[in-house]
């Protein structure tokens, strides 16, 4: 009988926490632009600098009544770099991507105001390409290179959200991340007069880095 009563006021606790409501908080905003270098692990590697990365993202935040809080965050954005091919000037450029969980506590959560402090962890991965082309009297040389950094993220995020109506918010949010040392896949394909000469890829080992990423927007409360 005893073990049963305490099953039973195991049960009610449960249902009272489930019962207590949840605020959440869902939008878009403006990735801040930002600048990362990741330095090379094997000798004769370049640096590779990734400027500017800036773009969209797209943000979540859950907070219980008990503090508990969830964040989510996926960013889409523009990336260019310090890389250049060859004799030409222009830089690599192309895609970067940020997809990241996590959980923490909220120590203000009002009507008005929100702060949530999260654990985070997830991915980050830049794409950055660049096609080259040369021509002259008796041939045309097409070039197209591309490389790949993907890295595990670990990191902290602070996000505040204030709400002046109802139900529309502005926010701001800041990540610390430490990206994992990683390997960078480079691939390179060269053509001349339209017939491949050369079709080939080669993975280099790159250390770990931090990275802030500032994101400011608006989203709906519900």
């Amino acid at each position: 009988m005893k073990k049963f009563t305490t099953l039973l006021a195991a049960l009610a606790l449960c249902l009272s926490v489930s019962a207590k409501t949840w605020t959440n908080y869902a939008g878009f905003g403006w990735r801040l632009p930002t600048s990362t270098t990741v330095k090379a692990d094997e000798d004769g590697m370049s640096d590779i600098k990734f400027k500017n990365q800036t773009g969209l993202s797209i943000d979540y935040a859950g907070t219980h009544e008990s503090g508990f809080s969830v964040r989510g965050i996926f960013d889409i954005n523009y990336s260019s770099s310090n890389l250049t091919v060859e004799d030409d000037d222009d830089e690599l450029n192309g895609l970067n991507g940020l997809f990241l969980i996590g959980a923490g506590y909220a120590p203000i959560c009002t009507d008005k105001m929100f702060l949530g402090l999260y654990g985070v962890l997830g991915a980050d991965v830049t794409v950055l390409f660049r096609e080259y082309t040369k021509s002259s009297y008796y041939y045309e040389s097409e070039s197209k290179y591309s490389m790949t950094h993907a890295a595990s993220v670990l990191g902290a995020n602070a996000t505040f959200v204030y709400t002046p109506a109802k139900h529309f918010s502005v926010f701001a949010s800041v990540c610390a991340n430490y990206m994992f040392p990683a390997k960078v896949e480079a691939e390179i394909t060269q053509k001349v007069n339209g017939t491949k000469i050369f079709d080939g890829d080669e993975k280099f080992d790159y250390k770990g880095a931090f990275k802030f990423v500032p994101t400011i927007g608006i989203c709906w409360k519900f």
